[in-house]
């Protein structure tokens, strides 16, 4: 079991220098969001964020602001599995508790 642990500390450590390496690259700070096994990297700030989440919003299309934020890859892995209402809440409340910040 420790073993397991610990190929699982160290896939995630390399997950994060990757993708702080690619956000360095990208000129804007970005959250990591781990759900349901799989990492998540959004911009941090709304700034950053694509346009489309702000029309997404603007139109209460709630979904759409999430898979704006994503982009197409990152949502193609997120619904790659079946999923409810209380999925798309859960990871909605773990990306406002990593610290997006929308304003």
């Amino acid at each position: 079991m420790s073993e397991i642990k610990a190929d699982i500390n160290a896939l995630e450590a390399e997950v994060v220098s990757e993708v702080a390496a690619e956000a360095e690259e990208k000129g804007f700070t970005t959250v990591i969001v781990e759900y349901d096994g799989e990492y998540y990297e959004i911009p941090e700030e709304a700034r950053n964020w694509p346009l489309e989440v702000m029309d997404a919003q603007e139109d209460g299309r709630n979904i759409g602001m999430i898979k704006g934020l994503l982009g197409d890859d990152q949502y193609r892995t997120f619904r790659s599995k079946p999923r409810t209402m209380g999925d798309f809440e859960d990871f909605s409340n773990k990306l406002v508790k990593a610290g997006v910040k929308g304003k």
